[in-house]
């Protein structure tokens, strides 16, 4: 156990492998520094919380196409609003 501190504006995300292995129609998994480099984008590029969300939702459904997901799926994000 860590306490972890998040001052306003401040994510703290959290999600299980089956995000990285999720595949593509050529059978290529998303694969882990790739979902990463991704997540960092996104995260620099959404302004609030669902945005962000629905950026590695449309990342994960771009990349696998209609694919059967191999795995659970998962991704929980807090968020401190600034207030």
């Amino acid at each position: 156990e860590h306490p972890v501190s998040l001052l306003p504006g401040d994510r703290l995300l959290m999600f299980t492998d089956g995000m990285w292995a999720v595949e593509s129609p050529e059978k290529k998994t998303f694969g882990e520094r790739s979902f990463l480099k991704k997540l960092t984008r996104l995260s620099a590029e959404s302004d609030t919380g669902p945005a962000f969300l629905s950026g590695v939702h449309q990342v994960l459904e771009d990349h696998r196409r209609d694919q059967p997901l191999p795995d659970d799926v998962t991704l929980v994000l807090v968020e401190r609003r600034i207030s």
